[in-house]
């Protein structure tokens, strides 16, 4: 097998027909944690959903992550756990708001989703996070990932890390 084909190979996708067992994992997970005394408040339905990686990954279109999100939240509320937060997107600003969109769009699937969490890899994009923030102002913007870059914790809650016009 060459490069190319490990690198396909190593794409996934969960078939609809699994949607219910992966959902009801999330929620045998947290409880597990919470039993360790690691408390979870939230969670995202898949850590960059449309990465080709080399290594696993499972890969969402909008709408697969639109109905799993509902899917998800409704194990979760079976499981007593309906508090915990629900983040999609968990990737890349530069197609943030469209993902968003999908996702945000549908109303039954928006009043599942707390937030759309993204990444500051691929080029700047803040114009996504805006656009993001002014169509769907209910939902909460959150930085889930990034590295390489001159940080100092004490700027944490700087506004700039999600819109550098400092505008909240």
């Amino acid at each position: 097998m060459d490069e190319g084909q490990q690198r396909h190979a190593a794409r996934g996708k969960l078939k609809p027909e699994d949607y219910e067992s992966w959902a009801r994992y999330y929620g045998k997970f947290i409880r597990a944690y919470e039993k360790e005394g690691v408390p979870i408040w939230g969670l995202t339905v898949q850590n960059e959903p449309l990465a080709n990686q080399t290594w696993e990954s499972c890969i969402y279109t909008g709408e697969e992550e639109r109905d799993l999100s509902r899917i998800i939240l409704a194990q979760l509320a079976k499981a007593g756990l309906k508090d915990k937060k629900i983040i999609i997107w968990d990737h890349n600003r530069s197609l943030m708001y469209q993902r968003a969109e999908v996702v945000l769009d549908d109303p039954q699937a928006a009043q599942y989703v707390w937030g759309v969490g993204f990444h500051w890899y691929v080029g700047d994009h803040f114009e996504n996070v805006e656009q993001v923030h002014e169509t769907f102002p209910k939902a909460n913007l959150l930085f889930t990932e990034g590295c390489n870059y001159p940080f100092d914790l004490a700027g944490i809650n700087d506004w700039k890390w999600v819109n550098v016009t400092g505008n909240p």
